[in-house]
């Protein structure tokens, strides 16, 4: 199939081809319960390019109207063999939509048989949500009241998960006429020169657009990328370690925010960020298959947000390293998580990739986050492999929902939380460093395939690790109150305290 070509100096230029965005409005009876109202819900749908072809696994209704449905690829293998082999990228479905106000039904059908002849069985992640599928041959219902990012498994299995991004009702939409706003048309477009944003200027990709590009800023400040499509790497080769095409990529930046869209298929990094200070990531959507698919990774940034986001990686998934200078102020919030290989939490291996003097890490927190599947490594980890300080780190309100770390080329590793000083292929200094003050605060397992691991272990007397705080751990439903229920390895260590 063709796909239109604009180079970007006339991008400003675009005429709307069609209009495929429509808003539909799902009115629920305006009924009067005490002070309460019943607001209707509001609704606005997206369709796909009349170029992209539906998916091949799964239709998707939301309150009696069909949505378009995509398929990107995933990668079910759990092994990194270092030839960026591709060949275990399978599709999975995703879709999007936007509401407000009142419930919106969701009707799923998967009608490929050769994967799903029948669904016997579905469950809707987040879990702690409590929805309750209703199930009826190769079809699921369900309600949902609140925006958010929802993935289905069907019959216990994680094979062709169909992957929801129900966003809040888009408010304060730039103006296309405004000379800062760079404005992207439905439709799908190829910009092969990537998109360079300047200091002031807004990009802003409509819902029903997949766009083929990179989009960057270096040295910028008060930049936007916006709006409710997709950036997809589907045009570019696997990188093969010399063609890397990160999808968004900030370096040297003040002042940014990203909110609403939805990234597929890089054939590298997705979203990375690289001495950049002062940003806000909000409902940010990304699914990676290809090796060193990192997912949001922070590379020496300081005063950084991520939240109310999803993030399926084949490779680390939310990440914090060191590559020039110091790291501080790093919050990843409400965070939907489901890693395929490697880490789904991490800080490291490079924590001091420059060789700067007095290298630190500080500050930083991860909460709220549901890992809907870990299948690799694990889940919480500190990797310091260089001569950094790591400190003030928090882990606090994570919940686990499939601890089945240890597939693949990971069979001895099943550590639930990993804080290691060693020297590693990663390495770029002699010397190693510390890690200090790191907490553990409600982290629940819901289900584990084996037994989970923990390890604490420094380098040696001087390079240790102290003050490790593990508080409101339940693993399988059993609260911990001590450590010696669990299985840890400890070295060069002080400071341990577990409580319930």
């Amino acid at each position: 199939m063709s796909k239109k070509q604009i180079p970007i100096v006339v991008l400003l230029a675009l005429i709307a081809a069609a209009e495929v965005m429509f808003a539909a409005w799902a009115f629920l009876p305006l009924i009067g319960v005490g002070e309460e109202t019943v607001l209707p819900t509001r609704l606005t749908l997206y369709d796909g390019p009349s170029t992209i072809s539906r998916s091949a696994y799964a239709r998707v209704w939301v309150n009696g109207a069909e949505l378009f449905v995509y398929d990107t690829p995933v990668n079910t293998a759990h092994v990194n063999k270092g030839d960026y082999d591709v060949s275990t990228l399978t599709p999975t479905p995703v879709t999007y939509f936007d509401f407000a106000d009142g419930a919106v039904e969701v009707e799923i059908e998967m009608y490929n048989a050769d994967d799903i002849a029948q669904i016997s069985s579905a469950a809707v992640s987040p879990l702690s949500l409590g929805i309750a599928p209703a199930v009826s041959d190769r079809r699921v219902k369900f309600t949902i009241t609140e925006a958010g990012q929802y993935t289905v498994q069907f019959n216990g299995s994680s094979k062709r998960a169909l992957h929801l991004f129900a966003n809040p009702i888009e408010e304060n939409v730039p103006d296309r006429n405004d000379p800062n706003v760079i404005w992207i048309d439905p439709g799908e477009w190829i910009i092969e020169d990537g998109i360079t944003l300047e200091s002031g200027k807004t990009l802003y990709i409509s819902g029903g657009a997949v766009v083929h590009t990179q989009i960057g800023a270096s040295f910028a400040q008060n930049v936007t990328v916006r709006g409710r499509g997709i950036i997809d790497g589907s045009n570019w080769d696997t990188w093969m370690g010399s063609n890397a095409k990160v999808p968004i990529d900030f370096r040297y930046c003040k002042n940014v925010n990203v909110e609403g869209l939805i990234f597929l298929n890089s054939n590298a990094w997705v979203f990375n960020s690289f001495e950049t200070e002062n940003a806000i990531v909000d409902n940010v959507k990304l699914i990676s298959a290809r090796p060193n698919g990192d997912g949001f990774t922070l590379q020496s940034c300081r005063n950084y947000i991520v939240r109310n986001g999803f993030a399926r990686t084949w490779d680390d998934t939310l990440v914090v390293k060191n590559y020039e200078g110091n790291t501080d102020g790093i919050i990843f919030r409400n965070m939907i998580v489901w890693t395929d290989l490697a880490q789904s939490m991490e800080i490291g291996y490079e924590t001091n990739k420059g060789k700067q003097e007095n290298s630190v890490i500080s500050n930083v927190l991860f909460e709220d986050i549901t890992v809907i599947n870990a299948f690799h490594k694990p889940v919480m980890s500190i990797h310091n492999s260089d001569d950094a300080l790591v400190t003030d780190v928090v882990y606090r309100n994570i919940t686990v929902e499939n601890a089945a770390m240890g597939l693949g080329d990971a069979a001895d590793n099943k550590q639930l939380i990993d804080l290691n000083i060693a020297g590693s292929g990663w390495s770029t200094t002699k010397t190693r460093g510390t890690i200090r003050n790191v907490s553990f605060e409600n982290i629940n397992v819901l289900a584990a395939t084996e037994k989970l691991t923990f390890r604490i272990v420094g380098y040696d007397d001087e390079h240790d690790i102290q003050n490790v705080s593990i508080k409101g751990l339940t693993l399988l439903g059993e609260k911990i109150a001590s450590a010696d229920q669990l299985a840890l390895t400890k070295r060069f260590m002080s400071g341990l305290t577990v409580e319930e």
